[in-house]
């Protein structure tokens, strides 16, 4: 597996870079099968990049699904101090535009929010707070969510951080994972060591706003307004697998799985097949069933 492979022809790839409200460069691609049935928007997780998600996006493209990506602000090929946002509503306000351009560029096809980690914090927020928008969604796909972490900080250590966010908001703080706790595929693991484009820190502002969000997601669970398909490692020991269960027990219309012996990266773990052809199953159904056409 090679997480960031070349898609084959005949997907087509449109590569920009869009002008965020605050003036930031952020990097979108687009991968655009013939035919497409439905799109997916992709946010992926913190100090990685969308193009770690060549595999997927494969797999999604081969089914007629278009796929959007971006790399979030301070990642990857964007703009940014390096695992820096200056608000986590700047996070939204990303996603929103990336959200709108793909609306407005495939308007007859129905759509799912796909977020992974850091990003399906983002996505379950951004669909909770901003229901104009989401209610056009015909679904969500949440991998690895971080609503809780698995080990929490003490109470001490939450308040320090969330002290320092006030008054040196940009001081990083190492985000040092090791890959074994990422991914056991060894293959996958080396893509992820000699990747120029991860980074390993992050604000003390991006964690105490990621934190108290993901909480604030988790206890509004119930009124999550879109179909939902949550998946997680049960050997995930960076976000919590049981924080991702109970979301989606609370969740009205919630398909939950875990994958007992997987870790944080479904995606990238050897048996990422079944993983990915369950999130392309999901995306699929959903679309068949959306009155946007």
């Amino acid at each position: 597996m090679d997480a960031c492979a070349p898609l084959p022809i005949p997907v087509e790839l449109e590569e920009a870079f869009p002008v965020m409200l605050d003036r930031l460069r952020l990097y979108r691609a687009v991968h655009l099968p013939p035919s497409p049935q439905g799109v997916v928007l992709l946010t992926h997780g913190l100090g990685e990049h969308s193009s770690r998600y060549g595999h997927v996006i494969h797999t999604l493209t081969t089914a007629g699904i278009v796929v959007v990506r971006y790399d979030q602000r301070g990642h990857g090929r964007s703009d940014g101090v390096r695992g820096h946002a200056p608000s986590y509503e700047s996070l939204l306000n990303d996603l929103s535009v990336m959200f709108q351009w793909t609306q407005g560029r495939f308007p007859q096809l129905p759509m799912v929010l796909y977020g992974h980690s850091l990003g399906g914090n983002i996505a379950a927020n951004w669909i909770l707070r901003r229901r104009n928008e989401s209610a056009r969604l015909c679904g969500a796909v949440l991998s690895s969510p971080w609503f809780r972490l698995t080990s929490p900080p003490s109470p001490f250590k939450t308040q320090v951080i969330k002290l320092l966010s006030q008054i040196w908001p940009g001081l990083p703080i190492p985000a040092r994972f090791r890959p074994r706790r990422l991914m056991r595929n060894q293959e996958a693991i080396d893509a992820y060591v000699h990747d120029p484009l991860i980074h390993r820190r992050v604000s003390v502002r991006l964690v105490a706003q990621a934190y108290d969000a993901g909480l604030w997601a988790l206890q509004h669970a119930s009124k999550f307004p879109i179909p939902t398909f949550c998946l997680h490692g049960g050997a995930d020991s960076i976000t919590s697998p049981t924080a991702t269960q109970e979301f989606s027990a609370a969740a009205p219309r919630s398909q939950m799985v875990l994958f007992p012996d997987l870790v944080h990266e479904p995606h990238n773990e050897p048996e990422w097949k079944e993983v990915v052809t369950q999130i392309r199953d999901w995306v699929l159904a959903r679309m068949a069933d959306s009155p946007v056409r």
